[in-house]
């Protein structure tokens, strides 16, 4: 909606699932934008970070509550832990394209893409050992997937570095997702 200067206005949408053809066990990723019009009339862009909800079968019972108290000195899962970095990999490689199309040089952004990519290797590391700890087989099959797709984002974000290009980018966020995924 448009407002006007400096009022605020709570914004509200509903994104129905069913109409995009979510399936359950797929990730939906989302960010939010605004427009406004700068001084010169410019029309300036925000976007938020990346957002990420998982599509549950319809008959899983979920009920929102207060998290249980954690044990102290009991770490989370490793898959968790494993979730939580491909997700930070997933909005790191966002905020580069974000910036970058915001106007930041390649050239000042490459040194974020190597840590990204050094990010990747620590996860394919992980995912590696999981897969060999996997007794479940269709838990080994979602990590050989998310492993050869995090493979594949690495010579995007090797290339997107070594030439200052902002096309690889965008493809390895499109591995990285699907390795979410």
């Amino acid at each position: 909606p448009v407002t006007e200067p400096k009022k605020k206005t709570d914004v509200r949408a509903e994104l129905a699932l069913e109409t995009e053809k979510a399936e359950p066990r797929q990730l939906v990723s989302y960010y939010l934008w605004a427009e406004d019009t700068g001084p010169k009339g410019e029309v300036r862009r925000a976007m938020s970070d990346m957002f990420f909800a998982d599509v549950r079968h319809f008959e899983d019972i979920f009920r929102e509550m207060e998290a249980p108290p954690s044990e102290p000195g009991k770490p989370k899962p490793k898959s968790d832990k494993l979730v939580d970095l491909v997700k930070q990999i997933v909005n790191a490689t966002w905020r580069i394209i974000r910036d970058v199309n915001g106007g930041r040089s390649m050239e000042s952004a490459a040194a974020d893409v190597d840590v990204v990519d050094g990010l990747v290797g620590i996860a394919l590391e992980q995912v590696k050992e999981g897969m060999e700890e996997a007794e479940d087989a269709e838990i080994k099959q979602a990590l050989t997937e998310a492993w050869k797709s995090l493979k594949d984002a690495q010579p995007a974000l090797q290339q997107a570095s070594a030439e200052k290009k902002r096309t690889p980018i965008n493809q390895a966020l499109t591995f990285e997702q699907t390795a979410l995924e």
